[in-house]
């Protein structure tokens, strides 16, 4: 899920939702160290702070089912060893 993408400290915080207390106090860090947006600033796209872009997500998320495919595959063809 989102949480491979969020990169604690550079890019955003992964909170515990039952706990309410440590989403204000990681919405608080934030705010406290992030500067204002100036009107100018909406004018332009901001770069992104993610570590991988959407598409690189994707691509490592087909590349892990394709890899467990064959895996499988694999599997079905070396004949079974009896215990006996």
């Amino acid at each position: 899920g989102a949480r491979a993408l969020v990169a604690s400290g550079r890019n955003g915080e992964v909170v515990d939702a039952a706990r309410p207390e440590a989403l204000d106090a990681a919405l608080g860090a934030w705010l406290a160290r992030v500067p204002p947006v100036s009107a100018a600033g909406l004018e332009a796209a901001r770069p992104s702070r993610m570590t991988s872009s959407f598409d690189e997500a994707v691509e490592a998320y087909l590349a892990a089912l394709e890899a467990a495919r064959g895996h499988r595959a694999a599997a079905r063809r070396r004949p079974a060893v009896l215990q006996g």
